[in-house]
């Protein structure tokens, strides 16, 4: 993000922070990537890069949809997250990348539980992270691991499911 931080300058491209996050999250470690969704996300943004427009170029799936469905799954009431889930299917959300989104957020959920602050390690909006913290009261550690295991499998079975819904 940094390095995107310092292309745009240099190429007087107004951006926002959260965007190039978003870009640095997408281009996973990856510069080269990285510079080639910037590029995509300029051309098509008319240089002015925000997050809005990130995901929308890109497809990325709405961070405050993951969050309102980590709540969910906090409530404890099936219902809630099920219809989430529906919601997101009806709208066209491909289920490998909403299941990879929840992990990254359980995973994001479990480095803000440890002692000392690793937001810095997280690839999200200030917003965000205080989100990510407030539901932190409504889970255990255990109970962060047991999810990230079940996510896991769940990715793994995905791709060979008949009926990815189930």
């Amino acid at each position: 993000a940094g390095r995107l931080e310092f292309i745009c300058k240099k190429e007087k491209v107004k951006f926002e922070a959260d965007a190039l996050r978003l870009l640095a999250r997408k281009a996973d470690g990856s510069m080269r990537d990285g510079t080639s969704l910037l590029d995509q996300c300029v051309t098509a943004s008319g240089s002015n890069v925000t997050a809005t427009a990130v995901r929308g170029i890109l497809g990325l799936i709405d961070q405050e949809k993951i969050l309102a469905l980590v709540d969910a799954i906090a409530s404890g009431d099936a219902t809630s997250p099920l219809r989430l889930l529906d919601d997101a299917i009806n709208q066209g959300v491909d289920l490998n990348d909403l299941l990879s989104a929840l992990l990254e957020g359980y995973r994001d959920l479990m480095l803000l539980s440890v002692p000392g602050d690793l937001s810095s390690l997280l690839f999200r909006s200030q917003g965000e992270i205080e989100h990510l913290r407030a539901s932190l009261s409504r889970y255990e550690l255990a109970d962060l691991v047991t999810v990230v295991e079940r996510l896991c499998n769940a990715s793994a079975r995905l791709k060979g499911a008949t009926d990815p819904r189930i």
